[in-house]
C-alpha cells in the first residue's frame, strides 16, 4: 500500500478502515509533506479551500499506520523546472481557474507546484517500496496507490493472471482520455509505470500540450501509461471521502 501526498483526513481514513490497513498481507509505505506549525493547505480548488493536514504528520502517521517505511519532508519548490503554461492551456481543463485571472502568473506557479508535488510524492513512495522489496527479497504481486483522504469501499476481485503490466483505475467518466489519479491498483510493473510520471515529467508535459492542447495531471497519467503500453482497466471502487468529527478523531487517536 502506497500512501502519498498531503495528510488531510489521514486519521479519519485509518480509523474508519483500520481492518484493511492492519491486514496480515498489507505493507504500508508513506511519503508526505510537513511545514512546522502550518496546518492549512490554502488549496485553491473549488470546495477544497479549508483543507487541513494532520498535526505533526511525521509522528502521527508513524504512530497510526505503523508503516514499513516512511518519509515526511519539507515541501519542495520545483522552480527549476522549465515548464511554461498559458491561460488557455489551463482553462481548457480547469475552467474554474478563471476566478484567478487577475493573478494568473502566480496561479500558474501554484498549479505546477501542486502537480509536481503530487507526482514527486507518488514516485518517492514507490521507490521506498521498491528499495524495501529488493533488499528483503519480497516480490510484491499487487501494489495499491491511494491518497490519505479517499478510500475504496469496494475492492473488485483481483485474480491471478498471466498478464503483465496492468493497472485498475477508478472509472470517473472523465472527458478527453483523462485517467483519474486518486486511486489505483495493479501489478508491480504496471504500478511502477504509474508512479513514474515525475521521472518523465518534461517529456509528458509537452506530449500533453501537443496532443490535448491543455495541461492536467489526468492527461499526464494517460500519456505515461500509453507510452509504457500499460493495460488500463476501469472499474468502480466506490471511493469515499468519509470523515470523523473532531471528538471521534481525538478519542480514536488516544486509543493508540
Amino acid at each position: 500500500m502506497l500512501l502519498s501526498g498531503q495528510s488531510r483526513n489521514a486519521l479519519s481514513q485509518y480509523h474508519l478502515n483500520k481492518d484493511f490497513f492492519q491486514g496480515e498481507n498489507v505493507d504500508v509505505f508513506i511519503h508526505s509533506w510537513c511545514e512546522p506549525f502550518r496546518i492549512s493547505l490554502k488549496n485553491k480548488s473549488p470546495g477544497r479551500e479549508s483543507d487541513r493536514r494532520i498535526i505533526f504528520p511525521r509522528l502521527s502517521l508513524r504512530k497510526i499506520y505503523k508503516p514499513v517505511k516512511i518519509i515526511v519532508e519539507r515541501p519542495k519548490s520545483f522552480k527549476d523546472r522549465d515548464l511554461l503554461l498559458t491561460k488557455d492551456l489551463i482553462l481548457n481543463t480547469h475552467p474554474w481557474a478563471d476566478r484567478y485571472s487577475n493573478e494568473f502568473p502566480k496561479f500558474t506557479q501554484y498549479l505546477l507546484a501542486n502537480n509536481l508535488s503530487m507526482w514527486y510524492s507518488i514516485n518517492k513512495c514507490f521507490r521506498l517500496m521498491e528499495d524495501y522489496s529488493l533488499k528483503n527479497n519480497i516480490p510484491y504481486k499487487l501494489v495499491m496507490r491511494m491518497r490519505f483522504d479517499v478510500f475504496p469501499k469496494k475492492i473488485p476481485k483481483i485474480f491471478e493472471s498471466s498478464q503483465n503490466n496492468w493497472v485498475m483505475i477508478q472509472n470517473m467518466d472523465l472527458p478527453k482520455g483523462m485517467i483519474n489519479d486518486w486511486f489505483a491498483v495493479g501489478d508491480y510493473q504496471g504500478m511502477k509505470n504509474y508512479c513514474s510520471v515525475f521521472d518523465n515529467i518534461n517529456d509528458l508535459f509537452y506530449r500533453v500540450i501537443s496532443s490535448h492542447k491543455s495541461w492536467c495531471n489526468e492527461h499526464a497519467l494517460y500519456e505515461m501509461l500509453k507510452v509504457r503500453n500499460t493495460s488500463v482497466n476501469f472499474t468502480d471502487f466506490e471511493l469515499k471521502w468519509d470523515k470523523l468529527n473532531y471528538k471521534s478523531k481525538m478519542l480514536n487517536y488516544l486509543k493508540y
